[in-house]
């Protein structure tokens, strides 16, 4: 009986915690060396917009912008001093932010994704956020502005 109580426990936590970490492909596809295209932002109205709108909600200088493309999915990449994350409330991991919309190019962010401390140099805070790309101007067709990096 015990062991039957036991082993119901133990599957019962197995299955939560993979229905719970859904951002957990994505972290490890965005970690891999695969597939991946990073467009910076060279300039744009978007650029300064966003990062006024991030310094200003967060209190600390956000000091870049990057697209990531992974497949047919667009990102940000935000980099900045760690306490505009974390008064932002991004505190590592995935979660989500609801309506913080840009009223020049509307796109929902929903997640977002801050590296470890030990892979940012100088001090700096890495946030991938994702944008729902139906709902963004800017993201329909890709964007000329952009440079590929290699």
């Amino acid at each position: 009986m015990k062991t039957t109580i036991f082993l119901f426990i133990l599957t019962f936590l197995v299955m939560l915690s993979c229905t719970m970490d859904e951002g957990q492909s994505l972290a490890d596809y965005a970690n891999s060396p695969y597939e991946i295209s990073l467009n910076k932002i060279e300039g744009s109205d978007l650029t300064t917009s966003f990062q006024t709108k991030l310094t200003t909600i967060s209190g600390s200088e956000v000091t870049n912008i990057s697209q990531l493309s992974l497949g047919n999915d667009y990102y940000l990449v935000i980099e900045g001093e760690a306490p505009a994350f974390y008064r932002l409330g991004l505190k590592g991991g995935f979660d989500v932010i609801q309506n913080f919309n840009d009223p020049e190019y509307p796109a929902t962010i929903a997640k977002y994704l801050i590296r470890p401390k030990d892979e940012i140099a100088n001090g700096l805070a890495l946030s991938v956020i994702v944008i729902h790309r139906e709902k963004s101007k800017l993201l329909r067709e890709p964007p000329k502005r952009f440079i590929m990096l290699e």
